[in-house]
């Protein structure tokens, strides 16, 4: 069996997180959840607030705005594993089809990935004053912490029958949150699957 998990978009881009790390997600509209500021916090932290955990439980949980964490702009920047993965699949002949494609058509292809990306951004920013979405994840410790999202795109197994594999992205300061990217073999999207306790860790969050 492989990995289940929940997958959902930050600034157009996928992301992934296994279920047994998501306690729930939570719709804020019109900031019902009162989520306070916190003096002096950094950027990326939204506030703090008393959220219900089970019906027998409430914690009072730090939210925080992960595209301000990492700077999600920064994935764009292709990791030499990535590349060197890739370029292996292609001289083997796993992946002929997508060697060709990388070859002859790399940078329209491109182009076209850009264009989608600067509209669910867009798309994104429209949305943002109706709503607000955060995922709730279980860490440690018995630990909790939610998190800013656009968009829950559903649940899903993954395993090397329908995606690729490869290792987290090679930056600074970003590797360390990511536990790997797969490559979804239906739609050749990419996804970015974040280690939840890594966050917390990037945060100093005691």
């Amino acid at each position: 069996m492989g990995d289940k998990l929940i997958l959902f978009k930050i600034q157009g881009k996928n992301f992934a997180i296994d279920v047994k790390n998501v306690k729930k997600v939570i719709k804020d509209k019109k900031g019902k959840l009162n989520i306070e500021n916190v003096e002096g916090s950094p950027p990326y932290i939204i506030g703090v607030a008393e959220i219900e955990i089970s019906q027998s439980q409430k914690e009072l949980i730090t939210f925080v705005d992960f595209n301000k964490t990492i700077d999600i702009g920064k994935l764009d920047e292709n990791s030499e594993a990535e590349k060197k993965n890739r370029e292996e699949e292609i001289e083997m002949g796993r992946e002929i089809e997508m060697g060709k494609e990388i070859e002859m058509g790399k940078e329209i292809e491109m182009g076209k990935e850009r264009k989608r990306d600067f509209e669910e951004v867009e798309e994104t920013k429209k949305k943002k004053h109706e709503k607000r979405l955060y995922m709730i994840l279980s860490l440690p410790d018995k630990k909790y912490i939610g998190m800013l999202i656009d968009e829950v795109i559903g649940i899903k197994e993954i395993d090397e029958t329908n995606a690729d594999i490869y290792p987290p992205p090679a930056i600074r300061g970003v590797k360390e949150i990511f536990k790997n990217i797969i490559i979804l073999r239906e739609d050749e999207s990419k996804v970015f699957v974040i280690r939840p306790e890594k966050i917390a860790d990037s945060i100093n969050m005691e």
